[in-house]
């Protein structure tokens, strides 16, 4: 793989700031990914469709996701349990409920029929803890099981 200097400062500038946060990452953009790179036992999420672009994970939860805020579009739920994603830092607002096992590759269609991708679902992620949606403060609950 042939890295310029600016791939590296970018790819550099994300690790640091997921790192900051206790989300793992991988990948310098534009690097080829795939489903593969998600560890087992992590929530993970990637920048675009397909599993591509930079990848974001972790089991704990994440109040804010700094650096890779309202930019996921794929996701994969490799944990044993229930992920609940926001559109707000702070668990706020809108919120989904992936189930163990649940997966979009195609921002949604695969898994949840047009629903990410096609609508306000893409890069709207902004938090995410393990668990089911917690009505408190929430404006909608959207459950994909």
């Amino acid at each position: 793989m042939h890295l310029t200097r600016r791939k590296i400062r970018a790819f550099s500038a994300v690790a640091a700031l997921a790192g900051a946060i206790g989300l793992g990452t991988a990948h310098a953009p534009g690097a080829m990914a795939s489903a593969a790179d998600c560890p087992d036992k992590k929530f993970c999420l990637w920048e675009h469709a397909a599993y591509q672009g930079a990848i974001a994970y972790s089991s704990n939860p994440q109040p804010d996701l700094h650096g890779f805020n309202d930019k996921a579009t794929s996701f994969w739920n490799r944990t044993d349990g229930w992920i609940t994603v926001y559109d707000e830092t702070n668990y706020r607002k809108v919120c989904w409920e992936i189930p163990p096992g649940g997966y979009s590759a195609q921002g949604g269609r695969d898994y949840i029929p047009d629903a990410w991708v096609n609508t306000a679902f893409n890069d709207m992620a902004s938090s995410f803890k393990p668990g089911r949606c917690v009505e408190d403060g929430v404006m909608l609950r959207w459950t994909f099981a």
